[in-house]
């Protein structure tokens, strides 16, 4: 059996927040994280934003209704309700609310 290949990285995550402004001061503060853009809800196209993580690895955010997120967040494999990391780990975000959600790996408080 060959060796698993080696993660470094990501390039990119798509995840959704009812509460965008929220999600963003959370990525600055925390982690010094830069809006490279925000792109305005048009059309069915939800507000977005674009973050630099560092690393060449960005987070790209949708800001959708808080009742479309969903997703049993007690069971692994479901949505989480803590934002993702970089470096590939799950947890350490803002705390959670009805809206909040990084597309984690099912972790929960």
């Amino acid at each position: 059996m060959s060796a698993r290949p080696r993660t470094l990285g990501f390039n990119h995550v798509a995840t959704m927040t009812a509460d965008l402004d929220r999600y963003l001061a959370f990525y600055g503060e925390i982690f010094g994280a830069e809006v490279v853009s925000i792109m305005e809800a048009d059309g069915d196209h939800p507000r977005m934003a674009i973050v630099d993580m560092g690393g060449e690895s960005a987070l790209n955010v949708f800001e959708v209704p808080a009742d479309s997120i969903v997703g049993n967040r007690a069971q692994m494999g479901g949505r989480g309700d803590r934002p993702l990391c970089p470096g590939g780990g799950v947890g350490g975000g803002p705390p959670a609310d009805p809206g909040s959600a990084g597309r984690g790996r099912g972790i929960t408080r």
